[in-house]
């Protein structure tokens, strides 16, 4: 039964965000429209008004929606919700930072890769280069 109840609440929050998104998105895409068209000051103002304002909206629907939420949920239930959250934001965080799935991968590791490679003379773009033997390690290592 609460399942039941989750999957309505997800379904008519999906179907009540996807205007206000798609307010967003049109608002965004004529912004950038104007600034690459050099706008004058009046329509790049009124612009940025309606993506502000349809910003407002989508964080009001789901404000609501998660009140609602947790309205609907015993606290246990809310718990996890609220920890599975804070997980993504997270994760999202880290990806954003550079990072993956455990951090360390992303474009610094692909980019230290590429130069790796133009070092060595092999493709810029070919397979990796085998990884550099350093004499020095191998120094340390026998000590």
């Amino acid at each position: 039964e609460e399942s039941q109840k989750l999957e309505a609440a997800f379904k008519e929050k999906r179907k009540k965000l996807r205007p206000l998104q798609r307010e967003l998105r049109d608002a965004v895409l004529k912004l950038r429209d104007q600034v690459e068209d050099e706008a004058d000051d009046k329509a790049l103002t009124a612009t940025l008004e309606r993506v502000e304002k349809a910003k407002l909206a989508l964080d009001d629907a789901r404000h609501k929606f998660h009140k609602r939420l947790g309205d609907m949920l015993p606290p246990a239930s809310r718990a996890k919700l609220v920890l599975a959250h804070a997980r993504k934001k997270m994760r999202g965080h880290a990806m954003a930072m550079g990072g993956g799935p455990g951090m360390g991968h992303g474009p610094w590791k692909k980019m230290k890769m590429k130069f790796k490679r133009m070092r060595h003379g092999g493709p810029e773009d070919g397979p990796p280069s085998p990884p550099d033997h350093d004499d020095d390690d191998e120094d340390e290592k026998e000590d």
